[in-house]
C-alpha cells in the first residue's frame, strides 16, 4: 500500500522543519508463459507469453511471442516487466515426443493374379505406440493384402498416439 512517511529535525536553537516522503508501492504483472505443449520431434511451436509490457524469455527472445524448436523436453521461462518497471516470472514446458521407427517390411515378389501380405511384423516402433496405418494404396492395417499387376512401390506412414508420424 501506498505510505506517506513525515519526518521532523530539530536544530540546536529548537527550529523545526518537517517534510513528507511518499513511497508508492506498485503491484507486481503477472506473468504468463501459457500451456504446457507437447510437439514431435523436428517440429517447432510459438509460445506466447502476456502480462507485461516487455518480455526476456530464455531462449533469448525479447518479445512476447517465440518461436522454439528443442530437440529435447525443454522449460522456457519468461519474465515479463510491466510499465512500472516491475517483473514477474512463469515456466512453460514443452515436451517432445519421439517419432515413431517405420519398416514396411521386407520387398516380395509374386507372380501374376497372386496376393502378398506386406509390411511384415511389426511395422512399427518407438514412438508414442498405438501406431495407426497409411499405405500408399489407402490401406489402413499394418499388413495389408496386396495383388498388383506390374511392379508396385508400397509406401506406409505410420502416426502414433502422440500424433507423430515415421
Amino acid at each position: 500500500a501506498t505510505t506517506t512517511y513525515t519526518i521532523t529535525v530539530t536544530d540546536n536553537n529548537t527550529c523545526t522543519g518537517t517534510d513528507n516522503a511518499t513511497v508508492t508501492v506498485n503491484s507486481l504483472p503477472t506473468a504468463d508463459a501459457g500451456a504446457d505443449v507437447a510437439i514431435c520431434n523436428g517440429a517447432s511451436t510459438t509460445l506466447t507469453a502476456s502480462g507485461g509490457v516487455s518480455y526476456v524469455w530464455t531462449s533469448g527472445d525479447a518479445t512476447a511471442a517465440t518461436t522454439v524448436s528443442p530437440v529435447v523436453t525443454t522449460t522456457y521461462t519468461v519474465t515479463t516487466t510491466d510499465a512500472n518497471g516491475c517483473t514477474d516470472t512463469d515456466e512453460v514446458i514443452v515436451t517432445v515426443n519421439s517419432l515413431p521407427t517405420v519398416s514396411a517390411g521386407a520387398d516380395k515378389s509374386i507372380c501374376l493374379g497372386k496376393s502378398t501380405s506386406i509390411g511384415g511384423s511389426p511395422t512399427a516402433s518407438g514412438g508414442g505406440g498405438t501406431y495407426t496405418y497409411l499405405w500408399s494404396d489407402a490401406s489402413v492395417t499394418a499388413n495389408p493384402s496386396v495383388s498388383p499387376a506390374v511392379t508396385t512401390t508400397y509406401t506406409v506412414t505410420v502416426t502414433d498416439n502422440n500424433t507423430c508420424t515415421g
